[in-house]
């Protein structure tokens, strides 16, 4: 039997559009693209528990992207878009929120799955269309796992 582990890939390589637009390509650190797209998203003041409970469904929902190869299997050159209608939220150049950053660096290594699975939760489909659950989201820590970082693992897909 085949044991896979997870990891948190180095980088990310967004679509700055819908998948089938004419648009660029963006390859940035994981790290990078998750403080982006909380930046994009959700507003600083929150509570730490509600920014903590956005954090790991971005973590989540991008590592899902990336695991399944959802674009790469359909002979995109990229893993997610920025495109708010399927994905989440990035806005290349921005500025990040201090607080959001920190919290990003805290809870890298730190995913949603479901109780027995190793695979990162597909949780929520959008950020956005969870923010008003957010409260419900930080009440259920206990579904969080740490990962080790990428420079342990093999790449996900041929770069070459």
């Amino acid at each position: 039997m085949v044991t896979v582990t997870p990891y948190i890939p180095a980088q990310i390589t967004v679509h700055l559009g819908p998948p089938t637009a004419s648009a660029a390509n963006v390859t940035v650190s994981f790290a990078d693209y998750v403080k982006n797209v909380a930046s994009s998203e959700i507003y600083p003041t929150w509570e730490d528990s509600a920014l903590v409970a956005n954090i790991l469904a971005i973590i989540s929902f991008a590592l899902n992207r990336v695991y399944t190869e959802f674009y790469r299997s359909r002979g995109y050159d990229f893993d997610i878009t920025s495109s708010t209608a399927i994905d989440q939220k990035f806005i290349n150049g921005r500025n990040i929120f201090e607080n959001v950053g920190r919290l990003v660096d805290e809870l890298f290594n730190t995913y949603l799955r479901r109780q027995g699975w190793k695979a990162a939760l597909r949780a929520p489909l959008r950020t956005s269309w969870f923010l008003p659950s957010s409260k419900l989201l930080s009440e259920i820590a206990h579904i969080v796992v740490e990962m080790p970082p990428a420079s342990a693992c093999p790449p996900t897909h041929n770069t070459g």
